[in-house]
């Protein structure tokens, strides 16, 4: 029958290195498995902040390509209407304009919806890997 170990000061006994040992890699792990945690919570955050990101962005482009079609509904409602060639001519003129101008403030102001959620992405993002 073996002999029972008597627990006692640590005089460099194998039992009391190794319970030290035991206890010293439990706590790298609890605080491996918390920086786990940590970063996954941030990385959802992101998920969540980049889908919020995208929605808004295909909301905008949605707006967009209604406002343009409804603009060609209404251009083909005053081609209808109008009484020579001369004046079809010149409606085509006006919305072409329009529609340039139109369409010109609409890629300004979807670079600048896109460009602000990239920032606020990228601000994100450095700020978790911060910490």
């Amino acid at each position: 029958m073996a002999q029972p170990i008597e627990a006692g000061p640590d005089d460099g006994r194998p039992h009391v290195t190794a319970g030290r040992s035991v206890a010293e890699m439990r706590a790298a792990y609890e605080r491996s498995f918390s920086l786990c945690q940590d970063v996954l919570l941030h990385w959802e955050g992101l998920t969540v902040q980049w889908a919020l990101g995208l929605r808004e962005i295909g909301s905008h482009i949605g707006r967009n390509a209604d406002a343009n079609i409804r603009a060609l509904f209404d251009l083909a409602e005053r081609q209808m209407q109008a009484r020579s060639a001369s004046e079809i001519a010149a409606l085509q003129g006006r919305f072409l304009q329009e529609q340039s101008e139109r369409m010109a403030a609409q890629f300004e102001e979807l670079e600048s919806l896109v460009s602000s959620q990239v920032r606020t992405l990228q601000d994100e993002f450095r700020q978790g890997f911060g910490r």
